[in-house]
């Protein structure tokens, strides 16, 4: 969780008076007032209205033009106000939105903090990358950015809090913190339970777990292909070109079997997993062939495709007609139906000239389908139900080929355990399997575990699963289960007013409200009634107030302030939505950092703090209360202009006898105070009230690490410790604070290092050095003018030979090329970590550890070692739940954010949701069982076809409904046919065509295919040079003719 003190985010409205000459009487309306706004970047719309004077109009009439401004962009942007009046040409009026990225207060801003988590045993990270900060006076203060990391042990698991302190020159400061998690690496590998896969030096290899190594470290890659056998490589290649279809052997690959340990060389790449020591694999002409795990080919290569089951059966077709075989290539059936695929066990569907059959492995006639689609479904029991169509009707049947429902409905699908649905027309029916239950007319329903609210034409009811009946009669015009609850509701009632019901329809809170809403986090519900006052309800139902409030505001540090809607006084609420105490504080403040400032009636200037215990800090009252830090505030004694008014109060009242000209806020328990008006009267407090600076000073830094700075008369700089010592005296202007044990010093155009002690460890040379981070300092050589790096002892870590560089953060600095005009990262011994290819980098923000970058037009997500998470092919808006990703050819993806995981939901075209999943690549779940775990780049549902589209390194593959693999990951794209059930496919640049089983109809070699749908024919083309191919993949012409004319006779 990254801590923000305080929020400094803000508009700033540069009002500009213009006067209008007109002659008396003259009621034109017109359109005045400012003609420029400046806003920081990231930060809301503000009010356009503001500043502006109408005169004449109302701003109802006025329509304002803002399309253009982009918040989160630096730039200019106009801003057109119209307003139309009579047959007149339209009055116009513009001003100028300027989004700068510096704040517009005093204060600087630190950009880019984040959670950090960091492998034990990986690179020291480097916190300050991509760590920026700025303010309005002097800009870029990036090099002024200190970071106090000195509790984190990277050796121990754990969470460390790290923080960040910028200060600008006049004394303004700012910091935040986050979260450094130190974890150890877990390999999630799917291999056998006896073997563990380790990386060794970068080479992979595998031991048992005894830890004996059963395959050495030398392998680039292992990859496990069932039955004990495990495929290995010296390298991988980043050529396509390089995965063929048939291997031509060398020492750089092996397969090896764990049952004998033995090593093969095989002829041929397995094309899927083995399954009971069998495998396909596929020669260069596209035939396939059975092959065991000693590279033995059993059957010949005679087939278009082969799908190996798990009782020695295999789905076999040669053009494209479809048998089973076994596993030794002996015929089960006649290899001649059009078509033949599992229906559960021992059953198959099979169609021949368009009549489809269940069968049996022998073959045996089961019964006669309408078509060969067929669907299982599990119920909670672990038995199974399966949907197929008869006689043109929806039926399902158990494994006894018993009939349990049946329904001349277009659509039946389950929506719980033995509950289905069916849609004819525009309604739906409800169907319990287990019992008699029909629900007619049903207009949308919502599935819950354990009931359906479902609606009809006399409004919305309950149907409870359990009990198989309408708990809930169908009677309100809206029903929406409360929350979390099992058995509470929000129902609205004929007139539009809002309850609380039961689904017994017990009446819980009566329907007296407008809205009944929850904010996120909070263990009640807000409610409006009719008046506008509001109040609240708990998780039971319940009113928890007991009566209503002119405002109820957020809950901070336990208590909720309100405001009395009789009397307009202020209090606080209990948890419990009592109040603490009648109404009786003229003024509040929610409570922060343990206190409520709060302006009492009974004495003259009213203002004192109360503590989370109610009571108040002592029996004093002050002229103004400023926030609490670290159990100490800054009070103003009076509100006539003094000399010396301002002290310090902590819970038990004033802290010290001193009064002061002004002071700040306590920072790392010390608080920077002016003694007198004179400017030379600089000094420092602790949380005790004990001066530790005298006030002698022009001016006094923030506390930091042990350290505070001090800047004489003469602008000389020096170092008290917190014991109120001069520890370092330099006498030398200083860049910033202490950072790594080392503060940099300057004078005139030169700079040196000095430790803590006030000793030099880099005398004064001409590259002006930035403050350390990390243990190493950014300098810019003073001839080049290029960027590198010293360490703690003033020896150069890194030369200059950098143009744009940020400091180190996490291990890794930020590089800018203005060669190519792209980022890139560098580690700490100034070697690229990424190439140089993104246009735009996004901060990481508080919630989440991806970056939105830019590359070209379109925006993609990364994560901290620089791995693309999406590509850049979406623009994408960061949300409060995660993103939304809205795809350059349409698509839009919802991605939920939960404890550094990415995840987005996908239905199927039954309505069964899947979840997909990143975690160092994109993986398919279903019910928490991961269905397709290969980790790809990208996963999508095609919904014409039921299958998955996935991706990996910008090329693509194909899953089919049941999760078998169609396509392997190496086409440049592919896309379905319109008119029949093949998929055009592009191979390295090449088109050609597959059927929907996978297996190759024409080889890709041409420029364009076209499908013939009036001849059932393929028209192929390179170039002008025409061809023509059956739709079974048989050439009738070959690709030589500049014209090919097909006539039907």
């Amino acid at each position: 969780m990254i801590l923000r003190r305080k929020n400094l985010f803000s508009l700033m409205l540069l009002l500009a008076l213009v006067f209008f000459m007109g002659g008396c009487g003259d009621d034109t309306p017109t359109i005045s007032g400012v003609d420029e706004i400046i806003v920081t970047v990231g930060s809301e719309l503000p009010d356009l209205l503001e500043g502006i004077n109408l005169q004449g109009v109302t701003s109802e009439d006025v329509d304002i033009d803002y399309s253009n401004v982009d918040l989160n962009t630096v730039g200019s942007y106009t801003v057109t106000y119209s307003l139309t009046v009579g047959e007149t040409d339209p009055i116009i009026y513009e001003i100028i939105v300027n989004v700068v990225g510096y704040p517009l207060t005093k204060e600087p801003l630190i950009f880019g903090v984040e959670d950090i988590t960091y492998i034990i045993g990986d690179d020291m990270p480097n916190l300050l990358a991509g760590i920026t900060a700025s303010d309005m006076e002097y800009g870029d203060l990036t090099f002024r950015i200190e970071l106090d990391a000195s509790s984190v042990d990277y050796e121990v698991e754990g969470i460390y809090e790290i923080y960040y302190y910028v200060e600008n020159i006049d004394g303004y400061n700012y910091y935040e913190s986050a979260e450094l998690n130190v974890v150890l690496d877990d390999l999630d590998i799917d291999i056998p339970d006896e073997f563990a896969l380790v990386i060794y030096d970068g080479l992979y290899g595998l031991v048992d777990l005894d830890n004996n190594v059963i395959i050495p470290f030398e392998y680039s890659l292992i990859q496990y292909y069932g039955s004990g056998i495990f495929k290995l490589e010296k390298y991988v290649s980043e050529s396509l070109e390089a995965v063929p279809y048939r291997i031509d052997f060398n020492e750089d690959t092996f397969y090896f079997d764990s049952n004998t340990s033995e090593y093969y060389e095989y002829s041929y790449q397995p094309r899927q997993d083995f399954v009971n020591g069998i495998t396909r694999v596929r020669n260069e002409y596209y035939l396939q062939a059975l092959m065991d795990t000693e590279g033995n080919i059993i059957t010949p290569f005679i087939y278009d495709s082969l799908f190996i089951l798990e009782n020695n059966c295999v789905i076999a077709s040669i053009n494209n007609n479809y048998g089973l075989i076994d596993y030794e290539g002996n015929e089960i059936t006649d290899i001649k139906y059009d078509y033949i695929t599992t229906f559960f066990d021992e059953y198959f569907i099979k169609s021949l000239d368009g009549t489809y059959e269940v069968v049996t492995i022998d073959n045996e006639f089961v019964f006669e389908l309408s078509s060969g689609s067929s669907y299982k479904y599990t119920m909670e029991d672990e038995s199974f139900v399966y949907r197929v169509e008869v006689d043109g009707n929806k039926i399902l049947v158990d494994k006894s080929f018993n009939i349990l429902l049946e329904t001349e409905d277009y659509w039946l699908g389950m929506i719980s355990n033995g509950l289905f649905t069916s849609i004819t027309d525009s309604t739906y029916t409800l169907y319990n399997l287990y019992t008699d239950t029909v629900i007619e007319d049903i207009i949308s329903y919502e599935t819950y575990d354990d009931i359906v609210i479902f609606e009809t034409g006399d409004g919305f009811g309950i149907f409870d699963i359990e009990t198989d009946s309408i708990v809930l009669d169908p009677v309100y015009s809206d029903l929406s289960r409360l929350g979390d609850t099992d058995d509470l509701f929000v129902a609205t009632n004929s007139d539009g007013l809002k309850g609380i019901v039961s689904e017994a329809n017990i009446v819980y809170f009566d329907f007296l409200a407008t809205d009944i809403t929850r904010n996120n986090g909070e263990d009640f519900y807000r409610y409006t009634d009719i008046d506008g006052y509001f109040g609240l309800i708990n998780l039971d139902g319940q009113s928890m107030t007991h009566r209503t409030f002119l405002s109820i505001g957020e809950y901070t540090e336990g208590y909720a302030l309100v405001i009395d809607q009789d009397t307009e006084l202020y209090s606080y609420l209990y948890e419990s939505g009592l109040l603490t105490a009648p109404p009786a504080l003229f003024d509040a403040y929610p409570f922060e950092n343990g206190f409520a400032i709060v302006k009492r009636i009974d004495s003259e200037d009213g203002w004192t703090a109360m503590s989370t215990d109610l009571s108040y800090v002592s029996i004093d009252t002050y002229y103004e209360v400023y926030t609490f830090v670290d159990g100490v505030a800054k009070v103003r004694l009076s509100g006539v202009e003094e000399e010396t008014q301002y002290s310090y109060i902590d819970i038990n009242g004033l802290i010290t006898e001193d009064v002061f000209y002004s002071g700040y806020d306590m920072y790392n328990g010390h608080a920077i105070v002016q003694f007198t008006s004179s400017y030379l009267s600089m000094g420092s407090i602790n949380s005790d009230g004990d001066v530790v600076v005298p006030g002698i000073y022009r001016g006094v830094g923030f506390a930091n690490d042990g350290m505070i700075r001090v800047t004489d008369y003469y602008y000389q700089e020096g170092f008290y410790n917190y014991a109120g010592v001069l520890a370092v005296n330099i006498g030398y202007d200083c860049n910033a604070n202490f950072n790594s044990g080392r503060v940099i010093a300057r004078s005139g155009s030169t700079y040196a290092i000095y430790d803590q002690d006030g000793n030099v460890t880099l005398d004064f040379q001409d590259n002006y050095i930035f403050d350390f981070s990390e243990g190493y300092a950014k300098f810019i050589d003073n001839i080049t003018g290029l960027i590198g790096f010293y360490d703690i002892f003033g020896n150069i870590a890194i030369n200059a030979t950098l143009e744009n560089v940020s400091s180190f953060s996490g291990g890794v600095a930020i590089v800018y090329s203005y060669e190519t005009n792209l980022y890139s990262f560098i580690n700490t011994d100034g070697d690229l970590v990424t190439d140089y290819k993104f246009d735009t980098i996004s901060s990481f923000t508080d919630e989440s550890p991806y970056s939105i970058v830019q590359i070209g037009y379109y925006e993609g997500l990364v994560d901290k070692s620089g791995n693309m998470v999406l590509e850049a092919e979406y623009s994408i808006e960061i949300t409060d739940f995660g993103y939304i990703a809205n795809h350059i050819y349409g698509e839009i993806i919802y991605i939920e954010l939960d404890n550094d995981i990415l995840s987005y939901s996908i239905f199927d075209n039954e309505g069964i949701e899947y979840i997909v999943e990143y975690n160092d690549g994109w993986s398919l779940i279903d019910s928490e069982t991961v269905v397709i775990d290969e980790e790809f780049d990208f996963i999508q549902y095609n919904y014409t076809n039921d299958s998955w589209i996935v991706r990996n390194d910008g090329y693509y593959g194909l899953y089919d409904n049941d999760f078998n693999r169609i396509l392997d990951t190496i086409y440049d794209t592919f896309y379905y046919s319109t008119s029949n059930s093949d998929i055009y496919i592009i191979y390295l640049g090449n088109l050609g065509v597959v059927s929907e089983t996978g297996e190759i109809v024409i080889e890709p070699i041409y420029d364009e295919i076209e499908y013939l749908i009036d001849f059932d024919l393929y028209w192929v083309f390179n170039g002008n040079i025409q061809g023509l191919y059956s739709v079974d993949g048989e050439m009738l012409l070959p690709n030589q003719y500049y014209s090919i004319d097909v006539t039907l006779k």
